[in-house]
């Protein structure tokens, strides 16, 4: 696998134009807009939103290692295992799709978008180390600009796992079955559509 070496100058504020001011006080935003989510991931019998936000905390702080386990450590306790933030992700019974649908309301309400805005739909794809994360497969990655063991995502306002046919049949796919990255794409489009976003303009990736 590539190393991967991290200019420390693309994290500083004034590198992005933002005045130090303006980031002061994204901490207690980011919990104030968490705070909205939290429902998503209770049910009858639990609730799993403590998990949910040491995820998002693990995955907005931390710039490599990024698995169950260092994240729990990072977040949580440095004797943690991940094994409770793993069973969240893979087997609580919180439903993905209110999830997304909140974060769809969220975008159909924001006032910068109500004079059109631009829509981008583009790949990025992650080198992996073998072939057991689900749609893995040797495949192009366009970050390293060769085919490589990697996983692939297409994004928009939503994300969709692309899963190649080497995949199909899996329990990890099953949902999303192999399709071609155009079929993702198009199934994506129909975000925008039903939340009647005003657009100006699109723009999509080779």
């Amino acid at each position: 696998m590539s190393t991967i070496i991290i200019d420390e100058a693309l994290y500083l504020p004034d590198r992005w134009g933002l005045p130090t001011e303006a980031i002061a006080s994204l901490g207690n935003r980011l919990q104030d807009s968490w705070s909205g989510f939290q429902s998503c991931f209770k049910t009858k019998t639990r609730d799993s939103a403590e998990h949910a936000w040491t995820y998002l905390r693990g995955l907005l702080e931390m710039k490599t290692g990024r698995n169950f386990a260092n994240i729990a450590r990072r977040v949580t306790d440095p004797g943690e295992d991940g094994q409770n933030l793993q069973q969240f992700m893979s087997d609580s019974p919180w439903e993905a799709q209110a999830v997304i649908q909140k974060v769809q309301q969220e975008i159909a309400i924001t006032p910068g978008l109500q004079e059109g805005g631009m829509l981008l739909l583009d790949e990025s794809a992650d080198e992996k180390a073998g072939p057991k994360s689900a749609g893995a497969g040797r495949q192009h990655n366009g970050r390293l600009g060769k085919i490589e063991m990697s996983q692939v995502g297409v994004f928009l306002a939503s994300t969709r796992m692309w899963c190649g046919p080497g995949w199909m049949g899996s329990c990890s796919c099953r949902s999303i079955g192999s399709r071609l990255k155009w079929q993702v794409s198009a199934s994506a489009w129909g975000f925008p559509r039903s939340a009647n976003l005003p657009l100006r303009s699109s723009w999509a990736g080779p």
